[in-house]
């Protein structure tokens, strides 16, 4: 997203307590772009069932689900924290999808920095930097790629495999298309720079090998599309 949609949706809750202690009202863009955001909250499909399965089952635990689930209703509560980490969340809006542009990483800044600086913030949510792997791009669409990579902004009470489930039901970040399915996580913690477990290692790996694999395929593609061209 642009820098200045991002600082638009960092104001949100500066807007909201104005508007509500003072009566300003405000234009009807800022209105708009405010209500854009709501409405991707409330049209988000959430596979509830999965997600309660998951909880009920222990694949998911509670503080993981419960601060999930409370950013998605603060989203459409117009809490600023919330539309940030959803503003910083990657979506299949890319241009070049045609010509095998899959991915959009989002805004690590905007999840890491941004939130943090939400006077809404509610105490114990701290916001986490991730990258989604997903399979299902059509082939007719695919030029190539085989996965989708996003950024999302999650909470940082979830392990790596409990964002995985979550992204994979629709409760966190945006699902890009219902059919979807996320085959690799990969999230950034602060206090875990230096070291990581085997399973992130793998995880680090197997995210690497894909995007290496998406480099060389549009690399090919576009020395393919020079050769023709002369």
């Amino acid at each position: 997203m642009g820098t200045n949609v991002r600082l638009v949706v960092a104001l949100l809750s500066l807007a909201c307590c104005l508007t509500n202690v003072t009566g300003q009202t405000y234009s009807a863009g800022f209105n708009e772009m405010v209500g854009y955001y709501v409405q991707l909250a409330q049209q988000k499909s959430i596979d509830w069932n999965t997600t309660i399965n998951y909880l009920y089952t222990g694949q998911v635990q509670q503080p993981c689900y419960s601060q999930s689930l409370q950013i998605h209703e603060d989203t459409k509560a117009y809490k600023s924290y919330a539309l940030t980490m959803l503003d910083s969340t990657g979506k299949l809006n890319p241009s070049g999808l045609f010509e095998g542009r899959w991915d959009n990483f989002g805004s690590f800044k905007g999840c890491r920095d941004r939130v943090k600086d939400a006077p809404d913030l509610p105490e114990g949510i701290q916001p986490m930097y991730c990258v989604a792997i997903w399979q299902g791009i059509p082939q007719e669409l695919a030029a190539g790629a085989q996965f989708f990579s996003q950024g999302v902004c999650v909470p940082n009470t979830c392990s790596d495999s409990e964002v995985q489930l979550l992204t994979g039901t629709g409760l966190l970040g945006m699902k890009p298309m219902p059919s979807w399915v996320p085959v690799a996580v990969l999230c950034q913690r602060e206090a875990v720079y230096a070291s990581y477990s085997a399973g992130a290692i793998v995880a680090i790996t197997i995210i690497a090998v894909i995007l290496l694999m998406l480099v060389i395929s549009t690399l090919f593609e576009f020395i393919i599309s020079v050769s023709l061209s002369e």
